[in-house]
């Protein structure tokens, strides 16, 4: 199913007391002793999140030079962890003058659905601006005032997560797996279906390519579907949010679009029941 469009920090007391009683011996001066520089303050790696933040991933650069932004954005699972949040936001490389686009999505994770009300889109109302600009103006403002209210709306915790495991390939054929810290260790594979990057750019009448997914002997996206606009699909390398206690898991799919400027990277999820 598509899913279009989206990640995990120190208190310092001090404290006092009376100085102790002069020695009444004399001693020899102390020896100057240089001063140790202080440690530079350590430097977050790209990949670290505060506790109790969303997942996200990083800006990719884009295709022929051009900097591209595509960004997927966790921001988590319900209470009982049922339902997930994810986000994608997408700029592209300067080809018109107001770009850029949110998309946020609620799914059922049991049914890989998403739930009633569970879409939210925002981008500029026009690629070129009027005489007063960009519409909105702050499109970053606009979508955070819109997101906080959806997001508690569907029951949404931000940061609660279980888990992130990686998805790592371990065949040309679309096999790949992951391990859970419980031990557990999920069996998947992912076929891409009709990955014609010519008919995608002519709008095919089958839509562009499909792709079917499965865990071990189940079906987790039969491969009925095609998605206009993408060529092609992977789970090499991609994110697995598990959620509390482990039930269900969302599977992250990498996905390549026919974009103005080249081919774009972006992402959708499958959200799955674990064995």
């Amino acid at each position: 199913m598509l899913r279009t469009a989206l990640p995990l920090a120190l208190l310092v007391g001090t404290c006092s007391s009376e100085p102790p009683p002069a020695d009444p011996t004399p001693t020899a001066p102390a020896a100057d002793v240089a001063t140790p520089a202080p440690e530079p303050a350590a430097t977050p790696t790209p990949d670290a999140e505060p506790a109790g933040q969303p997942w996200t991933n990083r800006a990719q650069a884009g295709p022929n030079g051009h900097v591209v932004v595509d960004v997927l954005t966790f921001w988590g699972w319900s209470a009982d962890g049922a339902r997930y949040a994810f986000e994608t936001f997408d700029h592209g490389a300067g080809a018109v003058e107001c770009e850029g686009a949110y998309a946020l999505r609620v799914v059922d994770a049991a049914s890989d659905s998403f739930v009633d009300g569970g879409k939210l889109d925002l981008r500029y109302e026009s690629p070129e601006p009027a005489s007063g600009g960009c519409v909105p103006s702050d499109l970053a403002g606009a979508w955070g005032a819109k997101r906080t209210p959806f997001l508690a709306q569907h029951g949404i915790v931000v940061g609660n997560v279980g888990e992130v495991a990686t998805i790592t390939a371990t065949g040309v054929d679309g096999s790949a797996k992951a391990t859970l810290a419980d031990g557990r260790e999920l069996a998947l594979r992912l076929t891409v279906l009709d990955s014609d990057r010519d008919a995608a750019m002519t709008q095919h009448p089958k839509g562009g390519a499909g792709f079917k997914l499965t865990l071990g002997e189940r079906v987790i996206e039969p491969g009925t579907r095609r998605r206009a606009g993408i060529w092609s699909y992977s789970i090499a390398g991609t994110p697995l949010f598990v959620a509390p206690g482990g039930k269900n898991a969302a599977l992250t799919v990498k996905t390549i679009h026919i974009g103005f400027e080249g081919d774009r990277h972006s992402f959708m999820t499958n959200g799955v029941t674990l064995p």
